[in-house]
């Protein structure tokens, strides 16, 4: 798509190292690259995971903080490409809200969170000698901590047509320089990429749903208007 849209009548048959067209090796280049900050620019619907987090270090483990700021930390999803929050993971329990717990009436769940526990959970991201780690001085009251995320999708057949047809205009954009196409086809790619990022997060911010009533994080003022 991206090749078609710069006038290039190149079929590029692989990705792989055995198609030694120039186009190809751009491709090499820019498509993985274009694909990953494209994720990480929007919260995708369909590019989000949860994971529910390894610990690396803190009381639990050693009687021991972390670090100087942070009393956890947990090690990063291997397929994480950008942290989007962090939630305690829900501790099962019956129709009775545990002691000390807010009835969320809202949710799927029969409680949301002890009072007094911050929502949303604050973190940190930070680095040791295995890997990237994520800190925090919540231990999701010692049930967990859930990362949620935007996975490094790879499956161009998981993309959403409007994700495919965006990557595409950013792609014809990056090709423009490396390919010899003309800088007026590159100003009209970087246009039209420009023009189709609003839709498609409009598009995809209608797929988004909260469980949880913004009045409940909304200034007293507000709140009293609803009564809360």
């Amino acid at each position: 798509m991206a090749l078609a849209r710069m006038g290039s009548t190149q079929a590029i048959s692989s990705l792989g190292v055995d198609d030694t067209s120039n186009e190809a090796n751009q491709a090499r280049i820019w498509y993985p690259s274009d694909r990953d900050a494209l994720l990480c620019d929007f919260p995708y619907p369909w590019a989000e995971s949860y994971f529910d987090l390894d610990q690396v270090a803190g009381p639990e483990i050693d009687g021991q903080v972390a670090n100087a700021q942070w009393s956890r930390s947990y090690r990063w999803p291997s397929d994480a490409l950008k942290l989007r929050r962090m939630v305690a993971t829900p501790v099962p329990v019956s129709g009775t809200p545990p002691t000390g717990a807010t009835v969320n009436f809202y949710g799927n769940g029969p409680w949301k969170r002890p009072e007094g526990q911050p929502y949303p959970i604050s973190y940190g991201v930070g680095h040791d000698a295995t890997g990237r780690l994520v800190m925090t001085d919540s231990n999701g009251l010692g049930a967990g901590v859930t990362m949620v995320y935007t996975a490094a999708v790879q499956d161009p057949t998981q993309f959403s047509a409007d994700f495919a047809d965006l990557l595409a205009w950013r792609l014809a954009a990056d090709f423009a320089m490396g390919l010899g196409f003309s800088d007026g086809k590159r100003q009209y790619a970087e246009t039209m990429y420009r023009n189709l990022v609003r839709k498609t997060r409009a598009t995809h911010f209608n797929e988004m749903q909260s469980d949880v009533p913004l009045v409940r994080y909304q200034s007293e003022t507000i709140r009293s208007r609803w009564g809360g």
